[in-house]
């Protein structure tokens, strides 16, 4: 089987807010010497390592939770052509890809259309303070109303999904009852990440974000 040597990878750059991708080839690494990849932007780089060729371990800066974390990827993936899915050990959040071409292209592609979708909602005079921690929460949200754990307790269930540039409004039809998840940095969206369930209390006003929020979400 002839193996070209290469490895494709995407990670996020929170200084550059988007998935950026890489080519390198396992020729250009040497055994237990770090290789070194950096962001467009020179603001995050990570790490690539091995000791025998047979296991890749990388080490990359994690926007969700800001530590770096390790992840090992084997010489047996790169020939089964076995894609790679990296998440933050605490938030759950998708950090680094690591495949073949077509899969990482794919992964960028669908980022930077997920993003223009959600810019697309709001108005010409309006930009999202921070596009991924939108588009998660928005995510997270849309997960939540698939499992119809989204309701008030006055008893309504439509609730209206209005999108402003740093937060996300939510608002029983039957009541009028408000609540506010604000989407502006990675605390505002550890506060929603690991929530299933959104309660609105009736004919009150509530949020959550990442210093105070009230009411039983």
């Amino acid at each position: 089987m002839l193996l070209d040597g290469t490895i494709y990878i995407a990670f996020y750059c929170g200084a550059c807010s988007k998935f950026e991708s890489f080519e390198i080839s396992l020729f250009d690494l040497k055994k237990d010497e770090e290789f070194t990849i950096e962001s467009i932007c020179s603001d995050n780089y990570i790490t690539i390592k091995t000791r025998n060729f047979k296991k890749f371990y990388l080490s990359v800066p994690c926007v969700s939770c800001g530590m770096r974390h390790k992840y090992k990827y084997s010489l047996l993936d790169i020939i089964k052509n076995k894609p790679g899915l990296f998440k933050c050990r605490f938030s759950k959040l998708d950090i680094l890809y690591v495949g073949d071409k077509e899969y990482i292209e794919n992964v960028v592609k669908k980022s930077a259309k997920d993003l223009e979708s959600i810019i697309g909602k709001l108005g010409p005079e309006e930009h999202i303070v921070n596009p991924y921690i939108m588009a998660k929460t928005l995510e997270k949200i849309s997960d939540i109303v698939d499992k119809d754990n989204l309701f008030c307790d006055c008893g309504g269930k439509q609730i209206d999904i209005t999108m402003f540039s740093d937060r996300i409004e939510l608002i029983c039809v039957k009541c009028g009852s408000v609540n506010i998840i604000y989407a502006e940095n990675y605390e505002d969206l550890k506060a929603i990440i690991n929530k299933n369930l959104i309660v609105l209390r009736e004919r009150s006003f509530t949020c959550l974000d990442s210093i105070y929020y009230s009411g039983r979400i």
